[in-house]
């Protein structure tokens, strides 16, 4: 490792550091615009002894830009992890477009103010929390540190999370919001879906890639799902647990059997997603929501909870955690009951 210091013809002072990578090649490190040669001197010497310190640490030389990071993060998690690889893959590139800016920078040259001045200017700005691109930007610099040995620290790791904004949407869809947010839906297919959401908590994708085939002895056969890309169905859903039988009642099968479909026979070809979410909007909730209302409403009704997870596609654990809301409708019966035993 050399250090050179030398006086421009600005008269300012540049220091370089120079050293050699994994494969023998000389690379430098260098900084001017130093009014003093000490100055120059003392940027120099701390530059070597953190070269020294990645270089003990097996670093120095592994040289990678975030962006390379990133794809070889992704290209690992669509050959280990098929299942959910698409939709996973989307949402992180997603997130990443927020650090556009630091793509083709050496990821050991991003640091932790850089980073958080960039998050904090953004929520003053949209006033969204992004605490998702947090999240995923840290998943990248764990994967460079423990896989790739690229860099040393972790930046993200001194950026705090926004917690102040609540999910104020209403979760527990009462029966009277329900009927309403079904009489004033525009359309006969934009009523049918929602029906469906209600009765059986499918997720939107699943829901919007549901086939005429699959609807059988007055239930549905969860076996497909629509991409983001709101074109493509797959028979590749989110979790083996997302694959299941649900049962609809007899008003419900009757019209998703009467109902068009296209050629690959999906029944809700017609309906614009965007569409759905500006209706429920509206009313303060969203298609999700409906997956809540009805594990509520199982749960509440004493099923059990084996069942309860097999028919909504989730672990137990996930229903308990992240599904079950508070049922006004039923809660004064629940009351007397608790009453009626002390």
């Amino acid at each position: 490792m050399n250090i050179t210091i030398r006086q421009r013809e600005n008269n300012k002072w540049q220091a370089i550091v120079s050293y050699k990578d994994k494969k023998g090649k000389w690379k430098q490190k260098s900084k001017g615009g130093f009014d003093k040669r000490k100055d120059a001197n003392q940027w120099a010497k701390e530059m070597s002894f953190e070269l020294q310190k990645l270089e003990k640490s097996g670093v120095l030389g592994n040289e990678y830009t975030l962006e390379e990071i990133f794809e070889l993060y992704l290209a690992r998690m669509e050959k280990t992890n098929k299942r959910d690889s698409t939709s996973t893959i989307d949402t992180y590139r997603g997130c990443m477009n927020l650090f556009s800016d630091f793509l083709s920078r050496d990821i050991n040259s991003i640091k932790s103010a850089e980073l958080y001045n960039l998050i904090e200017d953004k929520r003053k700005l949209t006033g969204n929390s992004y605490n998702l691109n947090i999240t995923v930007l840290s998943i990248m610099f764990n994967f460079a540190i423990k896989k790739v040995r690229a860099c040393e620290n972790n930046p993200c790791n001194l950026l705090y999370y926004d917690k102040t904004k609540k999910d104020n949407r209403i979760k527990f869809i009462t029966e009277d919001l329900y009927q309403k947010i079904l009489g004033e839906a525009k359309t006969p297919k934009m009523k049918l879906l929602i029906q469906l959401l209600y009765e059986t908590g499918m997720r939107i994708s699943e829901a919007l890639g549901l086939c005429i085939q699959s609807v059988k002895n007055k239930a549905i056969v969860v076996e497909r799902q629509l991409l983001r890309d709101k074109k493509t169905s797959t028979n590749v859903l989110k979790t083996d647990n997302s694959y299941r039988v649900v049962p609809i009642s007899e008003n419900l099968y009757r019209q998703l059997k009467s109902a068009t479909f296209d050629i690959h026979g999906r029944i809700f070809y017609d309906v614009a997603q965007q569409n759905l979410y500006y209706h429920l909007k509206k009313y303060n909730t969203s298609p999700h929501c409906f997956r809540h209302t009805r594990a509520t409403i199982l749960v509440g009704s004493g099923i059990d909870l084996t069942v309860v997870a097999q028919v909504i596609g989730d672990k137990i654990e996930t229903i308990l955690e992240n599904y079950v809301e508070v049922n006004e409708d039923n809660i004064d019966k629940k009351f007397d009951m608790i009453r009626a035993l002390i």
